[in-house]
């Protein structure tokens, strides 16, 4: 029996050999789509993540720095009250008030960092294309994103808007308040603009990394989207510090931002649902009209209402861009998934004639075994 097994190892060596091929992956949608890099491991996406939070923190604080010495410089050279300027600067450490122009420079700027720190973290671990977190197309679709984003404007506008004025018919007061007499009408024009300007980079850069890295690092390690949206969703709820009902709509938000993700393919209706969002709350603060002029005290109070409008504008944006995708998908060329080739190693018994021909083998001839 033993010079039976030799015998056949030595008429087929390659039995046990494998060899290296390109082979085409099964179609991925989009928070699968590191099964789509060259030699996939389950621990690639967890150390990209790592090595982005440390060019994070290392870019930050250079930037903090120097927005720091700008601030000061400024109010060197204008004669500038420095008590003034080292509250602001204090303010923007604390909490974003649109009342503290350099607390919104410093805030937003900071959060935007994240693009560039996770852009270098995948090419430190040689992650090609780096495009593979906006989509499986490799790039951001510009006119997928222009559509969700006027369907964001129009849903948002009209659904905030009619809830205001239903509150103030229910209650009968006023939503809106009167102006503090300390109001700053100069600081609020500076702030919108840089709101304007700002918000499109701190939105995307949120969803680059929440609906981007993370959801795409559980879709790595399990198959099922469902349990990767909750996660993500539950770590975007409780990275923004509000009250309960803050939180619980906020989280939501995340959880129709991931679903969307993967049902479109990328993060183009995410990023448009965001910015919307952000810059419809950024107004509202700037406004003056209401409570504060400060991020942290917008949710507070709110209470069930708050949850309750969200659930509106969520539901609307999910069904106008489910319709936008079946009507257009085709025609504009859109896709929800991607199959890339790979190189893989498959033993060699099972290569096809192809595969044998491409990792430079020739068919062994069968032993002769004639009289």
């Amino acid at each position: 029996m033993t010079q039976n097994n030799q015998s056949q190892e030595q008429l087929y060596p390659w039995a046990q050999q494998t060899a290296r091929v390109r082979a085409r992956t099964e179609p991925l949608r989009y928070h699968e789509l590191w099964r789509g890099i060259n030699k996939p491991r389950w621990y690639k996406p967890l150390v990209v993540s790592l090595i982005g939070v440390g060019y994070y923190i290392a870019i930050s604080i250079v930037f903090v720095i120097l927005a720091f010495v700008a601030a000061f410089g400024i109010a060197f050279v204008t004669s500038a009250e420095s008590s003034i300027n080292l509250e602001d600067l204090l303010m923007s450490l604390s909490a974003i008030n649109t009342q503290h122009p350099l607390s919104i420079f410093i805030g937003l700027t900071s959060v935007a960092l994240m693009i560039p720190a996770g852009w270098l973290a995948l090419k430190t671990m040689g992650i090609k294309p780096t495009g593979r977190l906006w989509s499986v197309a490799l790039k951001i679709r510009w006119d997928l994103l222009l559509a969700a984003f006027a369907i964001a404007a129009v849903v948002l506008v009209i659904v905030q808007f009619g809830s205001m004025f239903i509150v103030s018919a229910v209650s009968g007061e006023p939503v809106l308040n009167e102006r503090p007499a300390d109001f700053d009408t100069r600081a609020m024009w500076i702030s919108v603009l840089l709101v304007v300007v700002l918000v499109p980079f701190q939105a995307t850069a949120e969803e680059y990394v929440f609906r981007g890295f993370l959801l795409q690092t559980f879709g790595n390690w399990m198959r099922n989207p469902v349990v990767a949206i909750l996660l993500t969703s539950a770590l975007f709820g409780a990275m923004h510090i509000y009250d309960i009902w803050g939180m619980l709509s906020v989280t939501l938000l995340g959880c129709l931002a991931a679903y969307l993700t993967i049902r479109t393919g990328g993060l183009e209706a995410a990023m448009a649902l965001h910015i919307v969002n952000n810059y419809v709350a950024f107004g509202f603060m700037a406004s003056g009209y209401l409570d504060s002029t400060s991020q942290e005290s917008q949710t507070s109070g709110s209470g069930p209402a708050l949850v309750l409008t969200e659930i509106v504008v969520l539901a609307l944006f999910w069904l106008a861009v489910e319709l936008l995708w079946k009507k257009k998908a085709a025609d504009r060329g859109w896709a929800n998934t991607r199959v890339d080739v790979i190189e893989v190693d498959v033993p060699i018994a099972e290569l096809t004639e192809e595969q044998r021909r491409q990792a430079g083998l020739v068919p062994i001839a069968a032993p002769n075994t004639g009289a």
